[in-house]
C-alpha cells in the first residue's frame, strides 16, 4: 500500500473562507455599541445602565442652579422705555354701511332729528318745519338728489343761472352722525353726487361751498379743476 502523507488531504483551496456564515437567530444585526475593536481590544462593550428594580423608585440628582449675575445692558442707558402699540388691521369699508340710496319721505322726520342740530349750526334759524317741505320735495327727485346712507346724508342741487345756462350742480349739504359715521359713508355721498351730474349732463359739480367744510381729503379722491373760497359775514 501506498502511504498517504497527511499534508495530501487538505483541501488545496479553503472554501470556509468563501462560504457566508449563516447569521445566529440572536443576532438582530446592528453593531454592538461601544468603541470600535482594535487588535488590542478586539471588542468592547458599553457599559449597562443600571436598571433599578420593580418598585424601585429612580432618584435623579437634582442640578445645582444659580442666579446669573445681572448687569446693565449700556445700549438702553439714557433712553426712555419704548411701548410698541399692537398691530390693528385697517377696518375695511362695509358694503351695507356705505351704500347709497335715495330718500324716501318716511325717513325725513328721523333724519331731521339727528341731522337738523349738525346743520343749524350753519343756519341758526332753520326750523323742522321750513325744511320739511323742500326735504319731502326733494324726495319726489327732478333737479334735486336726496340721498343717504346708514349715518349720513345729502341734497344736490342742478340749476341754471345767468352766467351758466347749462346745468350745475351744487351740494346743498352733506351732514353726517357725530358718533357713528365714517369718512366712507361722507366720500360715498360726494361720489354719489359726482355720477348724478354726470348722468344730467351737468357742465360742473361744485361741493363744499354751501357747507362751509374743508373737504381736501374728498376733492384728492374724487378729483376737482377750479378752487373756491367763500366768507360770510353775519349781519345779525
Amino acid at each position: 500500500m501506498t502511504d498517504i502523507d497527511d499534508d495530501d488531504t487538505k483541501p488545496l483551496i479553503d472554501l470556509s473562507e468563501l462560504i457566508p456564515k449563516r447569521p445566529s437567530p440572536f443576532d438582530s444585526g446592528r453593531r454592538i455599541p461601544g468603541k470600535d475593536p482594535t487588535p488590542n481590544e478586539p471588542l468592547t462593550r458599553a457599559d449597562a445602565r443600571a436598571i433599578p428594580r420593580m418598585g424601585e423608585r429612580v432618584r435623579i440628582p437634582k442640578p445645582v442652579l444659580e442666579r446669573p449675575e445681572m448687569t446693565d445692558n449700556p445700549a438702553h442707558n439714557g433712553f426712555d422705555p419704548v411701548t410698541i402699540e399692537p398691530y390693528r388691521a385697517p377696518i375695511k369699508p362695509d358694503y351695507a354701511r356705505t351704500a347709497v340710496r335715495r330718500v324716501v319721505p318716511a325717513e325725513i322726520d328721523g333724519i331731521i332729528e339727528w341731522g337738523l342740530p349738525r346743520f343749524q349750526r350753519r343756519y341758526p334759524r332753520c326750523t323742522p318745519q321750513s325744511v320739511w317741505p323742500v326735504l319731502n320735495l326733494a324726495c319726489q327727485g327732478g333737479p334735486m338728489y336726496f340721498v343717504r346712507t346708514e349715518n349720513a346724508c345729502g341734497l344736490f342741487i342742478a340749476e341754471r343761472s345767468p352766467w351758466e345756462p347749462e346745468l350745475a350742480v351744487h351740494d346743498a349739504f352733506v351732514v353726517k352722525k357725530r358718533d357713528l359715521a365714517t369718512d366712507d359713508e361722507r366720500d360715498s355721498i360726494y361720489r354719489a353726487g359726482l355720477r348724478w351730474a354726470q348722468e344730467i349732463g351737468a357742465v360742473s359739480y361744485q361741493f363744499g361751498s354751501s357747507t362751509g367744510v374743508k373737504l381736501d381729503a374728498v376733492a384728492e379722491k374724487i378729483g376737482y379743476d377750479v378752487t373756491v373760497y367763500a366768507y360770510i359775514k353775519v349781519l345779525r
